[in-house]
C-alpha cells in the first residue's frame, strides 16, 4: 500500500491512526496543581472555625508557673518597657 499524507485521509481513515497514537499517563496526572498559601485569607477556613470559641487552641495547652529561676530578667525589662509605653 502506497503511503498517502495525514491530509489525504478520509475522516474514518483519520479517526483510526489518532486512536492508534493515543496512549494513556497511566498513573501520571497532567495537571499542575498549586499549594495555597497559609497567609491568604480563606474564607472556607474562616467559616469552619466559627463554630469554635476564640481561644480553642491556647485552652488545651498546659500552663506552668514561672519561678524565679525561669525568669530572664532582661526579658522583663522589655516587658516593663513595652507595658509602659502605652
Amino acid at each position: 500500500m502506497a503511503f498517502v499524507s495525514y491530509s489525504k485521509l478520509s475522516k474514518k481513515k483519520r479517526r483510526e491512526v489518532d486512536r492508534a497514537k493515543r496512549t494513556t499517563w497511566g498513573s501520571v496526572v497532567p495537571v499542575t496543581k498549586k499549594i495555597p498559601s497559609d497567609k491568604i485569607y480563606n474564607r472556607k477556613k474562616a467559616r469552619h472555625r466559627q463554630g469554635e470559641p476564640p481561644d480553642a487552641g491556647f485552652s488545651q495547652l498546659p500552663l506552668q508557673q514561672a519561678s524565679a529561676n525561669d525568669v530572664n530578667p532582661r526579658m522583663m525589662q522589655f516587658a516593663c518597657v513595652f507595658a509602659f509605653r502605652g
